[in-house]
Parts: structure tokens; sequence; C-alpha cells
């Protein structure tokens, strides 16, 4: 028995391997921007003017600018996300030596209190 063909008379591809290769070729070419819901009532505090997502806030515009349209960007615009970029990563450093220092802590804690129950 021959495996069925499509209309080029090559093998035919199952449902799931066909959306695979469709989606892992759309991966390559641009990822589609997500679609954005404002709730009823509520006014974004910025939309982009080139794709008209809302943002609740103004650096979330302007973190958007910098990361999906660097090429549209103005000298003022360029600074502004650089100055929130870098004030976004000092944020997430400051965030990762809180967690790691509260691990230790938790470990040092559990181990002397392992110790004097041991002792």
């Amino acid at each position: 028995m021959s495996a069925p063909t499509n209309d080029a008379g090559t093998p035919a591809a199952s449902d799931d391997a066909a959306a695979q290769v469709s989606s892992s070729a759309a991966g390559t070419a641009s990822a589609p921007e997500p679609t954005v819901a404002v709730p009823e009532g509520e006014q974004p505090a910025a939309r982009c003017r080139y794709c008209d997502r809302p943002f609740r806030d103004e650096r979330l515009y302007a973190l958007h600018l910098g990361e999906a349209h660097p090429d549209a960007c103005s000298d003022a615009e360029r600074e502004r996300y650089e100055a929130i970029y870098d004030e976004e990563n000092h944020d997430l450093f400051t965030f990762h030596v809180k967690v790691v220092v509260t691990l230790l802590v938790t470990y040092f804690v559990f181990t002397y209190l392992y110790g004097f129950v041991w002792a």
C-alpha cells in the first residue's frame, strides 16, 4: 500500500508535522506581536506610534521602542532607552544579590541548627 501524496506527488506529511514545520518556519521569519487588550475604562499611558501597542507607563514604552524599533528611534529616545535599560539591569542585579544572600543565610541557619541538634 502506498503512502498518501499531496498535489505535487510527494508523500503527504501528517497535520502535526506540517504544523511543526510551519511554526518553525514562522519562528525564523518574524514572530507576530502579541495581541494586547486594554481593559474597559482604562487608558494606556502611551501607545507605540509604529505598532500601536498600548503601554501601562512611559518606562515600558521607552524599553519597547529600544527593543522592537531600534532603527526608528531618535537620539533622545535611544538615550532614554539606554538609561532605563541600565537602571533595569541594576535593579535585576540587586535582586539577584538579595536572593543569593537569602539562600546563603538560610543554608547556614539550617546547617548550624543541624549541628546544634546533633551535638
